[in-house]
């Protein structure tokens, strides 16, 4: 599923045939019929660099091209600054932004022969608030964002354009995320959030 294994989540199916097109860590779901492509899987830990280049390098080499690369991995370790060892720091961020700039960076590669392509980003509110008891978690996540910017403003050279999508809960139509100002100010920042989640800066 290219999670790493201590953190795989196992997913069962329905039984109906599906075509899998695994990028960067996640799977992409489509009903055989609708595609026609037989049932195609890649197995990796994007905690490996070689893992997740072959991730990429196996897609392009099965479907003979790259169109969208969807970086989904999110390790959301509890932990605050008092108790968030340098390990879990490290494993976090390696999950969370090393994977995605890796698999990133690999793809490009086939994507600006073509001058065209798609990378999208997976992150949470997270990203925004810095969420107290998921510290590591909600820094990658920022992070990422900024490696998102980064990507955006560099690679409409290429016409492959980069964004990244900030989910609050699911199904939940507009969501309202506060942020207490200091006293001084005497007042609060209200940001709402839609769905679609889509952060400033993306192309």
């Amino acid at each position: 599923m290219g999670f790493h294994p201590e953190h795989q989540q196992n997913r069962q199916g329905d039984g109906q045939q599906r075509c899998q097109a695994f990028l960067a860590g996640r799977a992409l779901f489509t009903p055989r019929d609708t595609v026609g492509c037989p049932p195609f899987a890649l197995t990796a830990d994007v905690g490996i660099e070689a893992d997740c280049r072959q991730l990429i390098d196996g897609a392009v080499a099965h479907f003979g091209q790259l169109d969208i690369l969807v970086n989904t991995v999110g390790y959301s370790a509890r932990g605050t600054i008092e108790d968030t060892s340098v390990a879990l720091w490290d494993e976090v961020f390696g999950l969370n932004v090393r994977s995605s700039f890796i698999c990133a960076q690999q793809a490009v590669r086939y994507m600006k022969e073509r001058r065209y392509g798609s990378i999208i980003n997976i992150g949470p509110v997270n990203a925004y608030i810095g969420e107290p008891k998921l510290m590591a978690y909600a820094a990658s996540k920022g992070a990422l964002m900024t490696l998102t910017k980064n990507l955006a403003s560099y690679l409409n050279r290429y016409q492959i354009r980069v964004n990244q999508l900030n989910f609050d809960r699911p199904l939940v139509s507009t969501n309202h995320v506060f942020f207490n100002q200091p006293k001084a100010n005497n007042a609060s920042k209200s940001i709402n959030l839609s769905n679609s989640g889509a952060t400033p800066g993306g192309s």
